[in-house]
């Protein structure tokens, strides 16, 4: 075993249907309840609507919309990720919230050449815990530039 340094990640993990995804905690405010939200005509399918975060209007992105997968109804479980995303407030809604991981980087691995395509341009790596594989997200991402720029009209 060689003597690399490898540094700690502090990631938050959700749940989209089956599949578990992280985000790291550094780009996240807060977490809050799934709340009603007011939905914005003509936008974007994948935005859920806005909400109102202690006096500031937030859009909220429903990522299973996002990423194409098949939507579910909310539950007690549903949360909303908050986090900046190219100077913007931005909500995601997730099905759940799982925990804090603490994973060292050395069992962080590339995505794959094979599914690292055009859709997969927001993936940052893949985090392997106690058995467990999840998907690491880099939110700045998730979204395009023009996406990002429609949002800051949104505030």
């Amino acid at each position: 075993m060689s003597a690399q340094s490898s540094t700690l990640m502090q990631l938050v993990s959700f749940n989209l249907g089956n599949e578990l995804f992280c985000v790291p905690i550094a780009n996240i405010q807060e977490i809050i309840r799934y709340a009603d939200m007011i939905k914005v005509p003509k936008a974007p399918e994948f935005i859920e609507g806005i909400i109102n975060l202690r006096g500031k209007v937030i859009a909220v992105i429903d990522m299973k919309k996002r990423f194409n997968m098949p939507s579910a109804d909310k539950t007690h479980q549903s949360r909303i990720i908050v986090g900046e995303v190219g100077g913007a407030r931005v909500g995601f809604a997730v099905d759940s919230v799982s925990k804090v991981l603490r994973i060292e980087s050395s069992n962080v691995e590339k995505v794959p050449a094979m599914v690292s395509g055009v859709d997969s341009k927001f993936i940052q790596g893949v985090a392997r815990e106690k058995g467990t594989m999840y998907i690491i997200l880099n939110l700045d991402k998730v979204l395009s530039q023009q996406e990002i720029e429609l949002l800051r009209t949104v505030e």
